[in-house]
């Protein structure tokens, strides 16, 4: 009678290792949010609550409005890109 293997090689134990660590992964991964998504002004940093009607821009209060509307042409687009929300005129 031929005798039974009761130990694993090196590539054995490393292959289940890393099949172990990836269902630990997909059991911590969660779904996605359901809480809305937080707006954030382009010029500050601090919560943008409103848009700019004329270039798209958010902006935190008035005083940051008043600088948006003396931007500079393509500035807006530039800020829009930051946040990949540019538009591509052609």
């Amino acid at each position: 009678p031929r005798k039974t293997r009761r130990t694993k090689t090196f590539k054995q134990l490393m292959a289940d290792e890393q099949k172990l660590e990836r269902s630990r992964f997909l059991e911590v991964a969660a779904g996605p949010s359901t809480r809305p998504q937080e707006k954030w002004c382009d010029i500050t940093g601090l919560p943008g609550r409103y848009r700019a009607p004329s270039s798209g821009l958010r902006y935190y209060n008035k005083e940051v409005y008043q600088a948006i509307r003396y931007l500079g042409p393509g500035v807006d687009q530039e800020y829009l890109a930051l946040r990949s929300a540019h538009a591509v005129l052609r």
